[in-house]
């Protein structure tokens, strides 16, 4: 690897958490190293490693060497290459770096350059139903959807509806149930005519249900245990089968994915109290939050929450389930990973930001 495609995987250990998952998504990278001023290697942070720091309330301002693993992997130079194909095997990892005596980083090998192009081990497909709900009408992105449906929004040679399903499909998701409404006539007639390898059914609501309201009328249709729901205006980059692990191990009734948003407010921000007195200014506070993406892990039994024929917004089902004693969870996700085009500022920068990825 080249100095400056390393330099890319390595962090300095001081470096704020935040910071880091920036790194981690312009590298594209699921792993970065973390070094001292002297590059020697003090730990390993994944992006498993800062979901668990986000879940257990960790600050995204602490230093990376409060979240890394502090025992890595890693193999000296002139290690011979079975001993490192050997380790990539049995610890299951893409990348490995290699340190000198004094455990500076030298290299970082991945796993495309120790096995020559053989892929990584293949995951079992998870083989989950997706309902999409693709029933509104976009208001958001008129005049465009006054004639076309936001479903069938061009990115690129496919609409965002394909995209989405493709991106489920590489995780083994091929059975796929469309609500529609608001011109779906249109989104049926496309998937009817267009070379789609996937299994599409075509669940209608008579009236708008809300975001979450035509989940009902997919409950005699599917028989599995748990399925995942999607918006049909947004993209999610991350490991899916990891999002099913997550869900599963924690009980969940639903996993509500999340993306780590960081906002700066570019003005003072007035403190006020006792009826219009000035308490403080806080010169250009910043805030870190999840947003909800519109990507949902369900257990099917869900379904059964929602009242027939009546208009019901997700929150409102989520209050539901945690009523009645079920466990609503939150998988957090880059906010490079989340990429939604329901606004025309957000498709334009959704455009450049695909454009980047591919």
């Amino acid at each position: 690897m080249m100095p400056s495609e390393v330099a890319k995987l390595l962090v300095q250990e001081h470096l704020p958490v935040r910071e880091a998952l920036k790194q981690m998504d312009l590298a594209g990278a699921k792993i970065l190293f973390v070094v001292d001023e002297r590059q020697r290697l003090r730990g390993a942070l994944t992006d498993g490693d800062i979901r668990r720091w986000i879940l257990g309330e960790g600050s995204l301002h602490e230093p990376v060497d409060r979240v890394c693993n502090r025992q890595p992997k890693a193999v000296r130079k002139g290690t011979d290459s079975a001993a490192i194909r050997e380790l990539m095997l049995h610890q299951k990892i893409e990348a490995v770096p290699v340190l000198d005596q004094d455990d500076a980083v030298l290299d970082v090998l991945l796993w495309t350059d120790v096995f020559s192009g053989e892929s990584a081990p293949a995951q079992p497909g998870l083989g989950l139903p997706v309902v999409v709900m693709a029933g509104g009408r976009g208001t958001r992105l008129e005049p465009f959807t006054k004639i076309l449906p936001k479903p069938l929004i061009p990115v690129g040679d496919k609409p965002i509806i394909e995209l989405i399903m493709d991106r489920f499909a590489e995780h083994g998701c091929r059975e796929f149930y469309l609500t529609l409404n608001y011109k779906g006539k249109m989104i049926q007639s496309y998937f009817d005519h267009a070379d789609c390898p996937h299994s599409v059914k075509f669940v209608w609501e008579d009236e708008f249900l809300g975001t979450a309201g035509s989940l009902r009328l997919t409950a005699p249709l599917i028989e599995a245990p748990h399925l995942f729901v999607s918006n049909c205006d947004i993209l999610i980059l991350a490991d899916y089968a990891d999002i099913y692990s997550f869900h599963l191990q924690r009980g969940n009734d639903v996993t509500v994915v999340g993306s780590m948003q960081h906002v700066s407010v570019p003005f003072g921000v007035l403190q006020v109290k006792n009826g219009g007195y000035l308490d403080a200014i806080v010169e250009k506070p910043e805030f870190d939050f999840l947003a909800n993406t519109g990507m949902y892990l369900l257990r099917a039994g869900v379904i059964d929450l929602i009242p027939p024929d009546t208009k019901t917004d997700f929150p409102e089902l989520l209050a539901r389930v945690k009523a009645t004693g079920g466990k609503v969870g939150v998988y957090p996700v880059s906010a490079q990973s989340w990429t939604d085009i329901g606004q025309w500022q957000e498709y334009r920068t959704a455009l450049k930001k695909l454009e980047q990825q591919s």
